[in-house]
């Protein structure tokens, strides 16, 4: 069966989502380098590129609660609530320091909340831009979106927000850039291979260096921000043409259950305390994750998603959707 909608923001997303789960399973320089540099960025930058104007200040906030904020709050209660009775028999962690990371969020929750702090941190995006879109317009927007890059000379300090406000302050730049890549989506077929090449080739050379958003580590201040951009916009490009005659569907219901394999994909490397040969922990993470997801499949507030979506040209499902 293949899928009535396009599917190469589907399938980006999908590539992003199992970049994040190696990322945190095999933490190699090397992998490092590979996906560090846009593998959050581009959900950031998927959000503006699928941007509804038409939207309200109140209607966002509504989304990005079913979505983002209704499914952290209920995986931290089911992973958290077994966590503190494990935590206290083996004194990896006393109740008192993992109830205070449960009260700050975003970045103060370790292992094996890994990537909980991504879910407040797009939250945020989105409503900036979405009041910085009622207030100044498309243009007005994307240029203010701009502003945020002078924060990345300012390494450490806007992570220590709580519940990640301060990342998501700075990753506005990443909507405001899809945004832009949205407006001018006929140029995307022609810029995209140069895009691709011109980000991989500073990468490579060592002179953008890798980000770790939740650790306030913007890498080469300006430079990865843009890098990340023009790796976002390359893959974009790649895989619209790769699936410009459609896909099958089961990449964009795999990609709209991915948030539960990011949310639940660190609990075995926790419980093994990565003691395992590398092959080991990612099937072991990809697996624990893909399994959560199909046993939440019809839960909406576990999966931030509607059961069993209707194909559509617009997507409904709000992980990257702003």
């Amino acid at each position: 069966m293949r899928a009535t909608r396009a599917v190469g923001p589907d399938a980006l997303r999908l590539l992003g989502l199992v970049a994040i789960v190696v990322g945190h399973a095999i933490p190699d320089d090397r992998v490092r380098e590979a996906v560090y540099p846009w593998h959050v960025a581009v959900f950031f930058f998927l959000a503006g590129y699928l941007w509804k104007p038409d939207r309200t200040l109140a209607d966002e906030a509504r989304r990005r609660w079913r979505s983002l904020l209704v499914p952290y709050l209920a995986w931290v209660a089911i992973i958290g609530l077994p966590l503190l009775a494990y935590d206290d028999l083996t004194s990896r962690a006393t109740v008192g320091e993992r109830l205070s990371s449960f009260v700050h969020g975003g970045t103060y929750l370790h292992n094996p909340f890994l990537a909980f702090w991504f879910l407040p941190a797009l939250a945020v995006a989105a409503l900036l831009y979405r009041a910085l879109h009622a207030l100044l317009g498309a243009r007005g927007a994307q240029a203010a979106s701009l502003l945020a890059l002078p924060l990345t000379f300012v390494h450490d300090h806007i992570a220590t927000v709580p519940w990640s406000v301060g990342v998501g302050a700075v990753a506005v730049f990443f909507v405001g850039a899809g945004h832009l890549v949205q407006q001018h989506r006929a140029w995307l077929p022609r810029l995209w291979p140069p895009a691709l090449a011109l980000g991989a080739a500073l990468v490579a050379s060592g002179l953008s260096t890798p980000l770790d958003m939740k650790a306030g580590d913007w890498g080469t201040p300006v430079l990865s921000f843009l890098v990340a951009a023009l790796l976002s916009a390359g893959l974009l490009g790649l895989f619209e043409f790769a699936f410009r005659g459609g896909g099958p569907a089961w990449i964009s219901r795999a990609a709209s259950l991915g948030l539960v394999l990011v949310l639940t994909h660190a609990v075995p490397l926790y419980l093994t305390d990565y003691q395992l040969p590398r092959w080991a922990l990612l099937a072991s993470a990809l697996g624990f994750g893909a399994l959560m997801a199909y046993l939440a499949r019809n839960r909406p507030a576990l999966t931030g998603t509607r059961p069993a979506p209707a194909p559509a040209r617009e997507p409904e499902r709000e992980l990257v959707d702003a």
